[in-house]
């Protein structure tokens, strides 16, 4: 397949709990891209009707729960360990544009890639590979956020008018997960992030993962949820992205 991309491509594949809602902490600010500042702290999310792959088949992300096993590209299929959702309204998007959705049309990031209309948050991160980026960043796969991608034909950030559910898949480490025909990331939390949400959410993540309220629970988090790929950053993106 042909992209805009020099040399690079997006790869492609050749027990119940509850779920658990919860709000964004505040003040709560997203990462954008610019401003001089290359580093962020990506949220990433799915909304529902994106399909992730089960032992079984596909299935909608919102009928995941905690138990079930996903492909993922590094460790085959994985156990979900936490689900998280939380629903923004139409009025909690026009208050703060930069939570709006990413829409990704069917086929705008390659050949019936993704193989349908894809909805994702802002800071979701896209699996890419390619002899570009072994060239210029000596790594063969790297991380896109989503938001990096409106250049593209096809890729825009929408405003819903029903507002917009983000769902969080959590494995035991952050993964690479086969969605909608694109490999993309799952949740990775970190210290702060968990420290801004609901009381019973910290809760039930820090029993999970107690690394996310050890003493030095930044470096714990860090090493604990380590990026599955490194992330290219806007300077970068300009040097590994052809546009037009």
């Amino acid at each position: 397949m042909t992209l805009t991309f020099k040399h690079c491509t997006f790869s492609r594949l050749p027990g119940h709990a509850k779920w658990h809602w919860f709000h964004w902490w505040k003040p709560w600010h997203p990462p954008h891209w610019g401003g001089g500042k290359d580093d962020c702290d990506p949220v990433p999310c799915f909304t529902p009707g994106t399909r992730v792959y089960t032992p079984a088949g596909s299935i909608a992300v919102q009928d995941v729960r905690p138990g079930d096993h996903l492909l993922t590209r590094d460790s085959g299929m994985q156990q979900v360990v936490w689900v998280g959702r939380r629903t923004l309204s139409a009025a909690e998007i026009a208050a703060d544009p930069a939570l709006a959705p990413i829409r990704i049309a069917r086929g705008s990031l390659g050949d019936d890639l993704p193989c349908r209309d894809m909805l994702v948050s802002p800071q979701h991160r896209f699996l890419v590979r390619g002899p570009g980026l072994a060239v210029e960043f000596s790594e063969p796969e790297m991380l896109v956020p989503a938001t990096g991608l409106k250049t593209r034909q096809g890729v825009t950030q929408i405003a819903p008018d029903t507002g917009v559910s983000y769902i969080h898949l959590l494995f035991k480490r952050h993964e690479i997960v086969l969605s909608d025909g694109l490999w993309t990331e799952s949740f990775q939390p970190a210290a702060r992030m968990v420290d801004g949400m609901e009381c019973r959410v910290q809760t039930e993540l820090h029993s999970l993962f107690p690394c996310l309220r050890a003493p030095d629970r930044d470096r714990s988090a860090q090493t604990a949820f380590a990026s599955a790929r490194p992330t290219l950053k806007p300077r970068e993106m300009l040097a590994a992205f052809e546009i037009g």
